[in-house]
């Protein structure tokens, strides 16, 4: 029972769904991994013919249609699947709350680069007969998720929830480097302070100004822009004091000749230890 398909964007902000056929309940912090709900309302919509009914029905074909065997297929054209009942929120507006990629069994790539095709129909969906709007549905509807910005990051450490003897990798990634006097470093000259805190007290590994002499906070160059130093963090800080434990740490990238503050990264990475 697929038409012709309208494209429906999703909404920037849920202030703006006035007017709108269809759309994201909460697009800002939409996750396809997690619960979501769509919202059709029939007033808006081409078809009209649903307009008042008790019940309606979400028919869905994108980012996959289900088949007969799955618990959330569509049923037949005649007779919707009770599970895909949709909610009533008054005022010709109707939900349905699902999880996106449970509920059509794909990965999020798919639900962002697909998105959603469906339609909203009556449990027999008939009507008049002769398919467009004589028949007890919507015009076919879709909403297409934006993909979430993704900050980028000059500066960072992995893993995120680390404990002291974890291995931890601070990258920096100079290819994406703002700061003009820090850009196009060469494999030689990245370094890096790096101090360990226990509680309010500071230790360094080696004072800044004499970072260079260290060959153990020279960062190594992957060759695409990307530079690295790998440690366990109750190894490398050796000047804690045995039986005191690391709760953060800090690092500033800089280059092997130090001039001034144009020869180092803005901002020093902080990195807590010992949460979860």
């Amino acid at each position: 029972m697929k038409r012709l398909l309208l494209f429906v964007p999703s909404l920037l902000l849920a202030a703006f769904a006035f007017g709108q056929k269809a759309y994201l309940e909460d697009p800002d912090n939409f996750d396809p991994t997690q619960p979501t709900k769509i919202l059709v309302d029939i007033k808006q919509c081409d078809c009209q013919r649903l307009l008042g009914a008790p019940e309606v029905f979400l028919w869905t074909w994108e980012p996959a249609e289900l088949p007969a065997s799955d618990p959330n297929n569509n049923g037949s054209w005649t007779s919707s699947n009770p599970a895909l009942a949709m909610t009533n929120e008054g005022d010709d507006v109707w939900s349905f709350t699902f999880t996106p990629t449970d509920f059509y069994g794909v990965g999020a790539d798919a639900v962002y680069s697909t998105g959603f095709s469906f339609l909203v129909k009556a449990k027999d969906g008939s009507g008049l007969g002769g398919g467009g709007c004589d028949e007890d549905k919507t015009e076919n509807l879709s909403i297409k998720p934006e993909l979430p910005e993704v900050p980028v990051l000059v500066v960072a450490g992995f893993p995120s929830n680390l404990l002291p003897q974890d291995v931890f990798t601070l990258v920096y990634d100079n290819s994406q480097e703002e700061k003009v006097s820090m850009q196009n470093l060469s494999a030689d000259e990245v370094y890096c302070y790096a101090s360990a805190f226990v509680d309010s007290v500071e230790y360094e590994v080696t004072p800044f100004f004499q970072v260079p002499n260290n060959a153990a906070l020279q960062m190594q160059s992957s060759g695409d822009g990307t530079f690295t130093l790998m440690f366990i963090p109750e190894q490398f800080f050796t000047n804690v004091p045995t039986g005191s434990t690391i709760t953060s740490m800090r690092f500033v990238v800089r280059k092997k000749v130090y001039l001034g503050t144009a020869d180092q990264v803005d901002d020093p990475l902080l990195v807590p230890v010992g949460c979860p």
